[in-house]
Formats: C-alpha cells, sequence, structure tokens
C-alpha cells in the first residue's frame, strides 16, 4: 500500500484503517471551494455511533470566517467537530472531551495569517 499523497488523503487512511472506508463522506475537494454551501467542512466521519465534521487543513493553512461559523455551530449544537491535519484528526478521536478538543483546535487553525501561506 502506498502512502498517503496529501493531508486529506492522511486523514481519510486514519479513519478507513480504524473504521472502515464507509466512515467517510467526502464533501470538500482538494483546493476548491464547497460549491453549495460557504463554510462546510471537508469530511463528515461516522464513528462509534456518532458523526464528526472535520475540516481539513495543511501546516500553513487557516479556516475562513464561514468556516468558523459553521464548526461553532456544530459544537454548540451538541454536534462534534474539529480541523486541522491527521495529527489534529487523531487527537479529536482519541479525546475524552471531544467537543474541547474541538474547540482548541477551531482557535489554534481561526488565528493563522494568510502571511503563513506558501506561495
Amino acid at each position: 500500500m502506498t502512502a498517503p499523497r496529501s493531508t486529506e488523503a492522511e486523514c481519510d487512511f486514519l479513519i478507513a484503517t480504524l473504521y472502515g472506508p464507509s466512515a467517510i463522506v467526502r464533501l470538500g475537494r482538494k483546493d476548491r471551494r464547497t460549491p453549495n454551501t460557504s463554510g462546510v467542512p471537508d469530511r463528515l466521519y461516522f464513528i462509534r455511533g456518532r458523526f464528526i465534521l472535520f475540516e481539513v487543513k495543511s501546516a500553513n493553512d487557516y479556516l475562513s470566517a464561514e468556516q468558523i461559523v459553521f464548526l461553532n455551530n456544530v459544537l454548540t449544537r451538541s454536534g462534534y467537530a474539529g480541523c486541522g491535519n491527521r495529527d489534529d484528526l487523531a487527537e479529536l478521536l482519541n479525546s475524552s472531551h471531544p467537543r474541547k478538543t474541538g474547540e482548541a483546535q477551531i482557535a489554534k487553525y481561526a488565528t493563522r495569517k494568510k502571511a503563513l501561506r506558501t506561495p
């Protein structure tokens, strides 16, 4: 089996390994905005009787204002949401308080600046 080539593929590989490929719903596409609703996360993962909305971000990426609002709305309505890379996803999956972990991840990726992006 070859190694995943993108951050999205790394996250999907982790979920598929732990829960099977049917646990993954791809809502977004790499390097493209979701055309129907702004702020919708990249992935919906079905895990142990619950679902997690997850926005995949690379090391220098940041959340848009719409993404911050969407993810926080999920959390305030008793849902599970987070963002980041494969390590952030693993942290969220293993957390005893996934909502608090998701809040911390959203705060972390919300404070990044566009200047951090590499051209």
